[in-house]
């Protein structure tokens, strides 16, 4: 039984390490182009929440 749950909490974390990366890349791209561009920092969240968005989109597998 205590298995079964290290292995469900594994699979988690490592599903949580994954999206954080993602929203973190998509943020830093998103930081890039605003500093780039003159536009206000706080619009570099849509890049991550976007990046992650989408990649909760395919592994969803929504056609």
């Amino acid at each position: 039984m205590g298995d079964f749950f290290s292995k469900l909490i594994r699979g988690i974390v490592q599903e949580l390490v994954k999206v954080a990366a993602a929203f973190g890349l998509g943020t830093a791209a998103g930081a890039a182009i605003c500093l780039y561009y003159g536009v206000p920092l706080i619009f570099s969240l849509l890049g991550g929440i976007v990046l992650v968005a989408l990649m909760l989109v395919f592994i969803a597998g929504v056609e």
